[in-house]
């Protein structure tokens, strides 16, 4: 547990670090996306939760997605 913890810990450090070391005016429209999401919680693994429990027909738009193995959701017509 006190491995767990040191690594969180330097984890924190590392990502203090870095957040300095950002240039603002380089940043993409999907960098600030991402730190928006980041900032609300939200993670890839959250958007495949809620992916999966909207179920497979709850598309509000019907024949854009098809439903494939494992519940992963792919565009057929975009």
């Amino acid at each position: 547990m006190e491995k767990h913890n040191n690594l969180q810990e330097q984890l924190k450090e590392l990502k203090s670090e870095i957040e300095v070391l950002k240039v603002e005016e380089k940043q993409t429209h999907m960098d600030r996306l991402h730190e928006e999401n980041v900032q609300k919680g939200e993670t890839k693994y959250s958007t495949l939760r809620k992916v999966r429990a909207m179920g497979a027909y709850s598309d509000p738009k019907p024949g854009k997605y098809q439903m494939v193995e494992h519940n992963f959701f792919l565009a057929r017509d975009i």
